[in-house]
């Protein structure tokens, strides 16, 4: 299959600084049917492992709770993190004035 040639040909590795160059110099619509490819590849393959892993929407679920739940606490430690920063960029200073 000579589309599929012209993929791998695209990812092969050159050992040349000028890479970007390359680049560059394929066709558009070439990176574009590339890209396509391997857009459908991972669809491919994202979809086969749904379909074989049947806790996988449990897991999703388990996984997405852990994250929410752990909101709050980033949500402080950013808060304290953003705090000590500008206390030690700007030695505490609010910017305002503390002649009052």
């Amino acid at each position: 299959n000579n589309g599929n040639n012209n993929n791998k040909n695209l990812h092969s590795k050159s050992t040349n600084d000028d890479d970007e160059e390359n680049m560059e110099e394929i066709p558009f619509e070439k990176k574009l049917l590339h890209t396509m490819y391997q857009t459908a590849t991972s669809m491919k393959s994202n979809a086969i492992f749904v379909v074989y892993n049947k806790d996988f929407p449990d897991k999703v679920i388990a996984s997405g709770t852990k994250i929410t739940d752990n909101f709050g606490k980033t949500l402080d430690n950013t808060m304290k993190f953003g705090y000590n920063l500008f206390t030690k960029v700007w030695g505490g200073s609010s910017g305002e004035d503390d002649d009052n």
